[in-house]
């Protein structure tokens, strides 16, 4: 049997959930959850590109969509009994294996809070990967092996809070634990756009995403901070950072001179004049509008974050007129790094001093989920042939999650009911191992599962509807964003608190 991939429609780390795609949203038909990640994912259920189709506000359509995630499909050993008499065509099991997609896009949320207090939000700038990641769902919460944290369920697949028969979502969540996986040294280079382009708002919540950078230093870890100018303001190993980096964001000037592509090239060759070890994290970050003519070499980019000194590369987006959120979303996707998004001076504090490891850290790499499915049992999620490229290797940082969830189809309930069950395994590699690890997880019969609650699937329903609602705007969206978000087990969690605050902040809001 061939292999095939299964590539989503779509590609959100947060949550892919069905029936968003433009005929059923433009029918006010409701989401049904898809594939989604808290630190990874993308949607199975035709829903919107996370790179966006329309222009303004900022956002470009050149903006390439993040990484699908890698599905393939193989047949297993798992096979149906004599002469089965109601699921012709079920001939045989089958095996997903799964990279989740990308993981450290965080930047739409504060990017849309951003827009929304200008009066206006365009659709490109409304990513769901990047909304999961930055409302930071409070799961999984169960315990498993070896310093991880793991969730996985099973219910009736919901099409507008209406069950579709004989359809399920299965659920599947990974976090690894930050009191496990502990921060190691950094080495960091910050290169900061103090450009004469550069507005002065922008210039200040630059300056404040410095500041939070060098807060976040410990004794013994390397910073440095450039400009693109080629002007290097400040480099040393730290003995006192509060001390030494008191006041660093206020060292480099407005300048012009050398351009991003080299500045970059020039903060990659710093951090690669060390030797390369696993015990240290090696980031490099870009603190700018975006605006540069002259983006990165992304093969370069790319290149230093594969290669054995693992150099990720980062992007925090300051804003103003001339932003171009394009190239800053490029250069993290290349270099593996988080896109970040600073929509006030507060905000880089807020989110990188609290966050720091979840964002530069990494925990274990090339995780991948195995989901076996027993014979009576499909997934039914889109297929294309196996010459597509698969994304590269994504990683899980420390207190980072990764979601995914697959559309299954059973041909009959009650042969589910009483037949085989579904086996699930994490693998992973430790950083500096070249030797995967497995995570087995547990799932219990078909009629067991269906018995329990899966209120994550709530959070993930309620988060796509409101992306579709700010995506292409209805009155059926809105109303059953609000709807969504207005239920019983969401009330009282502040991620879910702004997003009904956001929501009725939107200028077409009926």
């Amino acid at each position: 049997m061939p292999r095939w991939s299964l590539l989503a429609l779509t590609v959100v780390l947060g949550v892919g959930l069905a029936a968003c795609g433009s005929s059923a949203a433009d029918s006010g038909a409701g989401p049904g959850p898809g594939l989604g990640g808290g630190a990874g994912g993308a949607g199975m259920g035709g829903g919107m590109n996370s790179g966006g189709t329309g222009a303004g506000n900022g956002e470009v359509t050149t903006e390439a969509p993040a990484h699908d995630p890698d599905i393939v499909l193989k047949p297993s050993s798992s096979t149906p009994p004599t002469s089965p008499t109601a699921c012709a065509g079920f001939d045989t099991g089958s095996q997903l294996s799964v990279a989740v997609a990308d993981a450290r896009g965080m930047a739409s949320g504060p990017r849309v809070r951003d827009l929304l207090a200008k009066g206006v939000v365009g659709p490109a700038a409304v990513r769901r990967d990047e909304i999961t990641n930055y409302f930071r769902l409070d799961w999984p919460k169960t315990p498993a092996a070896s310093g991880f944290f793991a969730r996985v369920g099973l219910r009736q697949r919901k099409v507008d809070n209406t069950i579709l028969p004989s359809h399920y979502d299965l659920l599947v969540a990974v976090r690894a634990d930050p009191a496990v996986f502990t921060r190691k040294k950094v080495e960091m280079v910050v290169l900061l756009e103090t450009s004469q382009a550069l507005s002065e708002e922008s210039l200040a919540r630059g300056r404040k995403a410095v500041r939070a950078l060098a807060n976040s230093m410990l004794p013994g870890d390397h910073f440095t901070l450039r400009n693109v100018a080629g002007t290097e303001a400040f480099t040393a190993e730290l003995k006192d950072p509060k001390t030494e980096l008191a006041k660093v964001e206020d060292l480099l000037v407005r300048q012009s001179g050398e351009s991003t592509r080299i500045a970059i090239e020039k903060a990659l060759t710093k951090l690669q004049a060390t030797p390369a070890d696993p015990t240290v994290w090696k980031r490099a970050v870009l603190i700018s509008d975006g605006g540069s003519s002259d983006g990165p070499d992304l093969a370069v980019v790319e290149a230093a974050a594969k290669g054995e000194h693992r150099i990720f590369f980062s992007a925090v987006g300051l804003g103003g007129d001339s932003y171009k959120g394009a190239m800053l979303a490029s250069l993290s996707r290349s270099g593996r790094g988080a896109h970040l998004y600073a929509d006030s001076e507060e905000e880089p504090s807020k989110l990188i001093e609290s966050r720091f490891d979840e964002i530069f850290g990494l925990a274990a790499d090339d995780v991948r989920f195995s989901i076996t499915l027993p014979w009576f049992a499909k997934s039914i999620d889109p297929v294309v042939s196996d010459a597509t490229d698969p994304p590269p290797p994504q990683y899980l940082s420390p207190g980072g999650t990764m979601i995914h969830v697959s559309h299954l189809f059973v041909c009959d309930a009650a042969i589910g009911n009483a037949g085989e069950t579904f086996t699930i395994n994490v693998s992973y590699t430790l950083p500096g191992s070249t030797t995967a690890s497995t995570l087995p997880l547990k799932l219990q019969s078909l009629s067991t599962e269906l018995t329990q609650a899966v209120p994550e699937l709530d959070e993930l329903a309620a988060i796509d509807a409101w992306v579709a609602a700010f995506r292409a705007p209805s009155p059926s969206r809105y109303e059953l964003a609000a709807q969504l978000l207005s239920g019983s087990t969401l009330q009282g969690k502040a991620p879910f608190d702004e997003l009904t605050t956001l929501l009725a902040k939107h200028p077409n809001a009926p």
